[in-house]
Order: C-alpha cells, then structure tokens, then sequence
C-alpha cells in the first residue's frame, strides 16, 4: 500500500508541478552584459563546395573556427553595450582537389615554400589572431554599429608584411572584414543568444 501512495504523491505533484509551469510568463532573453565583464565565443563556419571547371566537378569542405574574446567596455542608460572583439585563435583547415591543409593561429606548422596557397592561407589566419574591432549591442542582440574595422586592418596588413602572399590575402581580407558584413554577421550571431 505504501508504493501505490507514494506513487499517487508523485503523480500529483508532476501535475501540480506542469500546472504552475504552464502559468508563468515567457521568458524574456536579453543580453545584459556588466561593464568590465569578459567573455568568450567560438564560432564555426562549415562549408561544402561544389563546382565545376572545364567539365570536371570539384567538391571541397573548408572549416574556419574563431575563438573571440567579448569584453564589455560600457553600458549606457539605455542598455546599449560597447563591446571590443578580439580575434583569439583562428583555425582554418580545407579538403579538396589539391589535398589537406589545415592553418592554426595558435599552433602553427610550416609551410611548403612551393606552395603559394599555403602561405598565403597561413599568413591570412596568423595575422587575424590578436586582431580587435568595437561593437556596440543592444539588449536584443541588434549591432548599432562596428569601429576599428579600419585600423584593425592596417594591423593585420602590417603583420602579412609586403609578400606576395599579403598582397593577395588583401582582397580576400577587404571582403571578409567590411564593416557592413561584420555588422550583419554578429547581428546574426547575437540575435540567436536572444531569440533562443
């Protein structure tokens, strides 16, 4: 008999329990970062290419992973939150037609000086590590706007030096760190913490 009636308790408080759960609000996600907080945040873009040249398909798999540090500068009266980003690490690692490679800001390996593509690749993620752009976040993830961007990139430049590899890198850098394509990435990336 003793079962039958703790089971009976536990039933009823399961359901008391759902019940009570079922009342309260919705939970409201904001970002509310604290002046002087750190904290970190990987990010990992995964593609899959597929593409044909003369007739003949090519498929690579390119994975970047970015560790950042988000230091909290300030927090103004409306909840506006200036944050800095640094790049930490960067990791690059690609499979394709012409092999494996993989590049590690934190760890890196030697290249072969005969390949171009190798140290071009190598000199784009080491100078990206260490490398820092301001944000300025609302509560609901929204980007208000990106600075640095400009100065950031002269640092990265004078990292690569005046190789070829550099001057190559540059167009790719351009695309990569425009401050309207920073602005809409983190826009994507901090809306998600607050839309979960």
């Amino acid at each position: 008999m003793k079962t039958k009636n703790f089971l009976t308790v536990l039933t009823i408080a399961a359901v008391i329990s759902t019940v009570c759960l079922a009342e309260q609000e919705k939970v409201d996600l904001k970002l509310r970062l604290k002046a002087g907080e750190s904290h970190e945040m990987k990010m990992t873009t995964i593609q899959n290419i597929t593409q044909t040249m003369n007739g003949q398909e090519m498929k690579m798999t390119q994975v970047m992973e970015m560790l950042f540090g988000l230091d909290c500068v300030s927090v103004d009266a409306n909840g506006i939150m200036t944050v800095e980003m640094t790049y930490k690490a960067v990791k690059m690692a690609m499979d394709g037609p012409m092999g494996k490679m993989e590049f590690d800001s934190a760890n890196p390996k030697p290249t072969d000086p005969n390949r171009h593509d190798q140290k071009m690749m190598a000199t784009m993620v080491s100078a990206m590590a260490g490398c820092k752009f301001g944000m300025n976040v609302s509560p609901t993830g929204e980007t208000a706007g990106v600075s640095g961007v400009k100065e950031m990139m002269a640092k990265m430049k004078e990292k690569m030096g005046d190789s070829n590899e550099a001057k190559m890198v540059d167009a790719i850098l351009g695309k990569m760190f425009d401050e309207k394509e920073l602005k809409n990435k983190f826009d994507s990336i901090l809306k998600n913490l607050t839309d979960s």
